[in-house]
């Protein structure tokens, strides 16, 4: 089935898709986590705020994900449903307008891959996005060594953090007339005789998320992913316009959000497409990643991720070969991996296949000293790449009830402690709260959602100090966004389609 680009859908469409749950929030949260109907809910609410008043520390609500173990963290952002809402309506309120941006900043020889309607054959929003990835930019990426010599793959450092939010003015409009024209909706109070322009709506909107800071957008929403494409796409036009009048036609470049790749016959023609690229990136207050800048003649090989062609010829073996030494022997592997490239998302995709075999369920025989190993082995594995703790949640919690009563309450309080030990754990702190839910409630955790679910706190996890009507409070403060009714029913042990996008699937 073909994939539809979310830009080719109409006005209702897009505000449909908007309005998901995964496009609200597009991290792996737990299945109870549903935040359609808690939009729908507050989307009946059109008075009863005072936007204007919006701006605060905490408006939104943040979840912190540690990416290393140790120092190196990222922050999402729930974006406060109010503000969420009335982004959704200015963009698909103007969506005549930003599917034309698209349409005119499109370059020949620039590729970028688009943000996609999730298919009904697919589990998730983000299986279809990373499918999109796989064939649009690996796939595309190979196909080009039979044309062009040279690669260099390329990135914007902190590309979301340093979005300077007035610029989205100056894709859609201009930065002449976004400079000469700074009003917005908001301020105006909607009157058509000042001519408010649509990205100084967006930028206002996504200041009140933030305290009044320019420098930044949220991380964590489709949506977001959607405005950064619009500052992007104009980049790309101003890019390639340069490039003609540079001279430069030998070239072609794939850019998927902030990661580039850029083929060309000769060196001194990428060399120079890299230069006047970080030119332009400058005006708009991004750098490229000079740790990740790469250039070399073997395209085949630099288009697939280093992790990835590290360990390319990894195999599980067959159900009848599986063994408890040789999945000890498979996780020490990983481990190994996991050191070398803190962060890897191949790394979890090797987690997620070893869950998919299903190995805690084979009928062998079980010691109690193996088990213990590996589960040692696991907690060793999510301490270099914190990210896979969801899917090595499955593993550790099927391996526990294989031990007695005493040890597995050691195991458990062992892999709380060692979570609780890193930096910036809330969204690991949501898993382990899942995985240990029907198991231990004695736990206490420090996320704010956690203790929603633990019923601690009863009031809303995001700022409202700019909501005056009381229902509309009162709907925050239930934090709808939990569904009770998933939450009771969920298994004692998390089962692999829960964490998994890729389950039943022989993608690797």
């Amino acid at each position: 089935m073909k994939r539809e680009p979310i830009i080719n859908l109409t006005k209702d469409e897009a505000k449909r898709f908007f309005l998901e749950s995964e496009s609200y929030c597009n991290l792996d949260l737990p299945e109870y986590f549903d935040f359609k109907k808690f939009l729908k809910e507050i989307s009946k609410f059109k008075v009863g705020f005072n936007i204007l008043n919006a701006q605060g520390d905490t408006t939104s609500y943040f979840i912190y994900n540690n990416k290393d173990g140790r120092y190196a963290w990222r922050k999402f952002q729930l974006i406060h449903p109010i503000i969420y809402l009335k982004l959704v309506d200015v963009i698909v309120g103007n969506w005549q307008l930003i599917q034309k941006h698209f349409q005119e900043n499109k370059v020949d020889k620039l590729k970028y891959c688009q943000i996609f309607k999730k298919q009904k054959s697919h589990k998730k929003q983000k299986m279809t996005q990373i499918l999109s990835y796989l064939e649009e930019i690996e796939k595309d990426s190979i196909k080009k060594s039979l044309k062009f010599k040279y690669i260099s793959k390329l990135d914007i450092a902190d590309c979301y953090p340093s979005v300077y939010t007035h610029s989205i003015a100056w894709a859609l409009h201009t930065k002449k007339i976004a400079k000469d024209n700074i009003k917005n909706n908001f301020q105006t109070k909607g009157k058509k005789t000042d001519l408010p322009l649509v990205g100084n709506d967006i930028d206002f909107l996504l200041r009140a998320t933030q305290n009044g800071q320019t420098n930044g957008i949220p991380q964590g929403s489709v949506l977001m992913d959607f405005i950064a494409e619009i500052i992007l796409t104009h980049i790309d036009k101003i890019l390639g316009d340069k490039l003609i009048c540079e001279k430069i036609t030998e070239y072609e470049i794939i850019r998927y959000r902030d990661d580039y790749r850029i083929f060309t016959k000769e060196q001194n023609d990428n060399e120079k497409i890299i230069k006047i690229l970080s030119e332009i990136l400058t005006d708009f207050n991004f750098k490229l990643n000079t740790n990740k800048t790469e250039i070399g003649e073997d395209i085949t090989l630099m288009s697939i991720k280093k992790d990835k062609l590290d360990n390319i010829i990894y195999h599980i073996g067959t159900d009848k070969e599986i063994d408890v030494y040789k999945l000890k022997r498979l996780l020490l592997d990983v481990l190994n991996i996991s050191k070398s490239y803190p962060n890897s998302g191949f790394i979890l995709k090797m987690l997620q296949h070893f869950n998919q075999r299903k190995f805690y369920e084979k009928k062998k025989k079980w010691y109690k000293r193996e088990v213990e190993l590996l589960i040692t082995i696991l907690l060793n594995i999510v301490s270099n790449n914190p990210r896979c703790f969801a899917v090595v949640c499955v593993s550790l919690f099927n391996l526990l009830p294989k031990l007695d009563k005493k040890q597995q309450k050691y195991y458990s309080d062992s892999i709380y402690e060692k979570l609780l030990s890193m930096n910036n754990i809330g969204h690991n702190e949501i898993w382990l709260q899942r995985s240990l839910f029907k198991v231990d409630k004695t736990k206490n955790y420090k996320d704010k959602i956690c203790c929603v679910i633990s019923q601690i706190e009863k009031k809303s996890i995001f700022g409202n100090h700019f909501i005056t009507d009381i229902d509309l409070m009162g709907l925050l403060n239930n934090n709808n966004f939990i569904n009770k009714t998933k939450l009771v029913k969920i298994s004692k042990i998390p089962k692999t389609s829960e964490v998994d996008i890729f389950a039943n699937s022989d993608l690797m």
